[in-house]
């Protein structure tokens, strides 16, 4: 417990103010190194860190993603993000069943596929985190809602949970997750999301549509969920506590931030087809 309280204060000691100076040029360097100690993880976690070539080579391309985005668009004045971060995936894609394809039987299609899959998403979550925060006046904004969807929907699941829950949400994966927890992590977020809409709205220069923010405060804290699930079970299928001990008493990078990386993807989404913060 008491390394598990250390670590934990030196994290925030260094996320908090990562978080708050979004616009600084430590963000998406921060972002690009958890970028690849995310994907070396991933790799590990399914056992192909051996075929090193295809590690590094997910590890580099997830760590470029956040650099590009901060540093290089805006050089030169396009997009480059979108085109390179999807021509990139199908290339990865290629190059993991090819790899697989010659390996003589060493790297199965399907481990191959799955550390391609898990590589992917852990790249573009993080490198999302960055695109948040630089998509306009109201980025800074978007990104820090990604990390008061993951941290109110976690907490407030917990308690709800530890105090009302008695129906097991997936007990197979996660025995301690309730039903009740994660309705009460769903309500909290979206009572903060209301607030912090109200607060944008009367002291900052920014539009915040509350209407708006309410559906998306629920599928932002259900992806949340989701998301912690889903390394939850990528973990016990290959019978491992923690993805890494970079974090002693808390595991790795996809330990601490699983349900970051999925909240990022779904208001990235989200914020694509609607304006949630102007």
């Amino acid at each position: 417990m008491k390394k598990r309280v250390i670590t934990f204060f030196i994290l925030a000691a260094v996320l908090i103010p990562v978080v708050f100076f979004c616009k600084t040029p430590v963000m998406p360097i921060f972002f690009s190194m958890a970028a690849a100690l995310g994907v070396y993880e991933a790799h590990k976690c399914v056992g192909t860190e051996k075929f090193r070539p295809l590690m590094v080579f997910s590890m580099i391309d997830a760590a470029f993603l956040p650099i590009l985005i901060r540093f290089i668009d805006p050089f030169t004045g396009r997009d480059i993000f979108t085109g390179t971060a999807l021509a990139s995936s199908v290339l990865l894609i290629l190059i993991y069943i090819a790899y697989s394809m010659f390996s003589d039987g060493k790297l199965k299609l399907s481990d191959s596929l799955e550390a391609c899959s898990v590589s992917i998403y852990a790249a573009f979550g993080f490198a999302f985190l960055v695109k948040l925060c630089d998509s306009g006046s109201a980025g800074q904004w978007l990104f820090y809602s990604v990390f008061i969807t993951a941290w109110v929907s976690d907490t407030a699941a917990f308690v709800f949970g530890k105090l009302f829950g008695k129906h097991k949400l997936a007990p197979k994966i996660s025995p301690k997750k309730t039903w009740e927890g994660a309705v009460g992590g769903i309500i909290c977020n979206v009572l903060f999301f209301v607030a912090y809409g109200l607060l944008l709205n009367r002291f900052e220069k920014a539009t915040v549509n509350i209407i708006v923010l309410i559906p998306v405060a629920v599928a932002a804290s259900v992806v949340s969920m989701i998301g912690d699930l889903v390394m939850s079970h990528l973990k016990r299928e290959h019978g491992i506590k923690d993805f890494s001990n970079l974090f002693p008493g808390h595991g790795g990078i996809l330990d601490r931030f699983d349900s970051v990386i999925a909240c990022s993807v779904v208001i990235m989404l989200l914020e694509s087809f609607m304006d949630i913060i102007v």
